[in-house]
């Protein structure tokens, strides 16, 4: 059994280390198991040996991502790529912001009226130049 899911896998990691260039949306969001960290430390490692583009996004900091994945992983990631920290709100939160508005006679009481709006701490920006991991911790 070990062998067939071992297959499957390596057909699986084959067929995205294939490609020109990958895009890992949300990274660190999945369930972390050791197989977890395995799989995605192979398939960031064979992009980064393999020099191909790798497009990353994640609500977590390189540190963060340290922590989840590895430090192997984190390292690859902060040679190989650009971070671009966004800051400012959420989009989806405005989207969700103006649908209330919209139906904020019906949905809102009195009492949740007086209460102050959420507000959204921003990351701090590492120092000028390349970012390193030890920035982000």
């Amino acid at each position: 059994m070990k062998a067939r899911h071992f297959e499957a896998l390596s057909s699986i990691l084959e067929k995205y280390t294939d490609a020109d260039a990958l895009l890992l949306d949300d990274l660190g969001t999945e369930k972390i198991t050791e197989f977890v960290r395995e799989t995605i430390f192979v398939l960031i490692d064979r992009f980064y040996r393999n020099e191909k583009l790798l497009i990353v996004t994640s609500n977590f900091n390189l540190g963060d991502l340290a922590e989840r994945l590895g430090e192997r992983t984190a390292d690859r990631l902060v040679e190989m790529c650009q971070a671009v920290m966004f800051t400012g709100s959420s989009f989806r939160h405005q989207i969700a912001a103006e649908r209330a508005a919209n139906r904020h006679a019906v949905a809102v009481s009195p009492s949740m009226e007086k209460m102050p709006p959420a507000r959204v701490q921003q990351p701090k920006r590492p120092a000028g130049g390349m970012p390193q991991l030890e920035d982000f911790r």
